[in-house]
């Protein structure tokens, strides 16, 4: 069981290998960040696109989560240190 590779199943939905741009958009529409414009849409592009081939693929989004995960332990590590 690849729990990510699941996760991006919900970006790809049509198993093109890539993030739909549309279901993008729609997920973020429906957490509440308003209309998401084609600018918009170019800087996460620019953001998780590693390999810079101007689409984010599964390898891409592995490397977005293993970045968030990694930010999530140091502002864990962070706050720990401070209430001592």
């Amino acid at each position: 069981f690849d729990p990510v590779k699941e996760a991006f199943k919900v970006y790809d939905p049509h198993d093109t290998g890539y993030v739909d741009m549309e279901t993008l958009k729609q997920i973020f529409q429906n957490l509440g960040f308003g209309e998401v414009t084609p600018e918009d849409v170019s800087v996460l592009i620019e953001t998780a696109d590693v390999d810079q081939d101007g689409k984010i693929s599964l390898s891409d989004f592995r490397a977005m989560v293993s970045h968030a995960k990694k930010a999530d332990a140091e502002l864990e590590s962070l706050h720990t240190s401070i209430k001592k």
